[in-house]
């Protein structure tokens, strides 16, 4: 009996093959038949008697007969629950996956092939491994099998149906069996085992793609600030937007800085007449084709011009195309065509992009790898929950939000935030919190629910631009009346707010009637701290290497800061300034193992790295973060040297060079 490890493809053959093989006695008959009956043909006589035999039952067969008590005690055993459970936690505790090329099938690049030349061990397989093995079998190029071990599969088949094999029948069933596994009844147990597969790699992905989405929300945001705003373009120009505190366009206009017209003194003197007469604060140049030559441009005319202290930062002009071609952006900006569209969302991404980002349906976000490859569903859901805690952690502006954010606010509903916005919009911004009572269906659960999570600043109540809800507003005047203070100097003032003896206020009723608990008066104590505070870090613009303007720039060892623009499973790319973006080896983002880029880091986060590699001829170049990290106490040294496998080679080899994989 062979000891390899055996499986099959989850194609059609399978019963082909099953079934040729259970009829090899009756095949032998057959021929003979065909044979004689061959011989009647050619010399144009019919043998009666020959029709005759055709109807007459076959001859007895042992090996026919065995085969056919083999496929009964399979059909029979394979039906038991019992069985296909354990078989099935078998394949997804012990089992392999592995892909075989399908021949003539494109595939570019390789990239399939490369996926196939890896054993995947079911019980810890790798999420993105799995899912990309998925599409390529989706496209056509791949074909999965399920490998179990024949040892293990007589275990646990021997202990379940109690077959002893040295008895003289043993052979035969655990030869019945095997034939099972390999036929449509081995083949359900595996489908089965798969379909659970998928959604534990489902599972695990999506997570890691909310873990990539959650720092996209929680972004720094600008604030309300004017903001010049520019989509790059060539021969159509560049359009230049200017936008107002809350994001109302106050100025459109294009320039010419690159080819064919390089009107580049014109584009300088119009840039720094739009940000004087707004008074802009910031310049956002998205980052498509001729971005990086327009985002220097724009630094030099904000540093040559007298007076004037404008930060100018680069955006992500992909996410820009999403909500320019999306039917909100159409309805929004009736009057705009797609490029000033897209320059509208690069600059309130920057004042905002919580607010932008709920615009969009999250699932076209570049997230992860394979991201269309999860059930998008459950991706939908998943991300969905991301944004709705993210926005009640943050907050929402009463007067400012637009009815996709509001819409995430707890008790709210689509319909009711539009309703706040028309409500809005027709008698103008809400004075108070309880000046939303008067929008129909907010009274009740909805109020209830969402009322702490909204802010209205510069509002009649004091106390509405915090995150207490109004429940609570009389036991905080209570408070207020203990110090002899009224409750707007209560508000803001850290040291009144620790003079105040609040413990005896646990266990009181705010107006719902539910008494006041120790952690609730731990956060209204710190809302009259800090009222409003912006759980996101301060906006801060990166600072590029001075001095570094072209990729001839670089040289081996120059330590460089950059923000991660996007991960791969092979690592993450990084915007150092230039028009090409630095790979980081997974391998060097930290000191220790991690199985994927975004354990070490995420989107947007700013980093440190060494440049350990150039290749001038394909213009990439490499970087090591954990060569600028402390070293963990007993480990090796810190990063720019190439650890060797046991057989000599580099941990990477070519392969591990600066590159996108498609």
């Amino acid at each position: 009996e062979s000891t390899e490890a055996y499986g099959h493809g989850d194609d059609e053959s399978d019963e082909s093959s099953e079934a040729a093989h259970a009829d090899d006695g009756a095949d032998d008959g057959a021929d003979d038949g065909a044979d004689e009956s061959g011989e009647a043909d050619e010399s144009g006589e019919t043998d009666e008697s020959s029709e005759a035999d055709a109807d007459a039952p076959l001859l007895p067969s042992p090996e026919r007969d065995l085969a056919g008590a083999r496929l009964i005690v399979a059909d029979d055993a394979f039906a038991l629950p019992v069985v296909q459970r354990r078989l099935r936690e078998l394949v997804l505790e012990t089992g392999r996956l592995r892909a075989t090329v399908v021949p003539g099938k494109k595939d570019k690049g390789g990239r399939f092939a490369k996926l196939a030349e890896r054993i995947e061990s079911i019980a810890k397989a790798n999420p993105t491994h799995v899912l990309g093995l998925l599409r390529g079998e989706r496209e056509g190029a791949l074909q999965l099998h399920i490998e179990i071990e024949p040892v293990d599969f007589d275990r646990v088949c021997d202990e379940l149906l109690g077959i002893d094999a040295s008895r003289p029948c043993g052979a035969q069933l655990r030869q019945a069996l095997h034939e099972g596994w390999l036929g449509p009844q081995g083949r359900a147990v595996r489908q089965s085992a798969r379909k659970l597969l998928k959604q534990r790699v489902d599972r695990r992905a999506i997570g890691e793609f909310c873990e990539a989405y959650r720092p996209l929300l929680l972004a720094p945001a600008l604030g309300p600030r004017p903001v010049l705003a520019i989509e790059p373009g060539l021969a159509p120009g560049c359009r230049v937007v200017v936008l107002g505190p809350t994001g109302q366009v106050l100025a459109r206009d294009s320039i010419y800085p690159l080819q064919p017209k390089l009107q580049v003194p014109q584009a300088k003197a119009r840039l720094v007449e739009l940000a004087r007469e707004h008074a802009a604060q910031a310049v956002v140049v998205g980052n498509a084709n001729g971005g990086r030559e327009v985002e220097r441009l724009c630094r030099e005319a904000m540093r040559e011009a007298e007076g004037l202290e404008v930060i100018v930062v680069s955006g992500d002009s992909e996410t820009a195309a999403l909500y320019a071609s999306s039917r909100l952006a159409k309805q929004e900006l009736p009057e705009d065509d797609a490029p000033s569209r897209r320059a509208i969302a690069l600059g309130r991404r920057l004042q905002d992009p919580l607010t932008e980002l709920a615009k969009l349906d999250p699932r076209k976000l570049p997230l992860g790898q394979h991201q269309h490859e999860v059930d998008q569903e459950e991706l939908r859901a998943a991300l969905e929950q991301v944004l709705v805690s993210s926005i009640n952690e943050v907050g929402v502006d009463l007067n400012a939000s637009g009815a996709d954010e509001l819409a995430r606010v707890a008790g709210f509903s689509h319909a009711l935030a539009k309703a706040v916005v028309a409500h809005r919009e027709q008698h103008g911004p809400f004075p108070s919190r309880q000046a939303l009572l008067d929008v129909p269906g907010v009274a009740g659960k909805a109020f209830e629910q969402g009322a702490g999570f909204l802010r209205v600043d510069d509002g009649d109540h004091v106390l509405d631009r915090t995150a207490i809800h109004p429940e609570r507003y009389g036991q905080v005047v209570e408070m207020a009346r203990e110090l002899g203070v009224p409750v707007a100097d209560l508000v803001g003032n850290a040291a009144l707010v620790d003079k105040l003896d609040a413990e005896h206020h646990v266990g009181k009723p705010g107006a719902s009637g539910e008494p006041l608990g120790p952690q609730t008066l731990a956060a209204i104590l710190e809302q009259l701290r800090a009222p409003g505070v912006d759980p996101r870090p301060p906006f801060e613009p990166v600072e590029f290497a001075s001095g570094l303007e072209k990729f001839e720039d670089l040289a081996v060892g120059m330590e460089l800061p950059g923000v991660i623009t996007h991960l791969a499973t092979f690592g993450a790319f990084v915007d150092v300034g230039l028009p090409e973006e630095g790979l980081v080896h997974v391998s060097e983002l930290t000191h220790g193992f991690i199985s994927s880029p975004g354990e070490a880091v995420h989107v947007g986060q700013r980093v440190r790295g060494q440049v350990i590699e150039i290749s001038p001829d394909r213009k990439r170049f490499s970087l090591s973060l954990r060569a600028l990290q402390p070293r963990p106490e007993g480990k090796g040294r810190p990063g720019g040297k190439r650890r060797l496998r046991s057989d000599g080679e580099g941990s990477g080899g070519k392969d591990r060079g600066p590159r996108r994989d498609g």
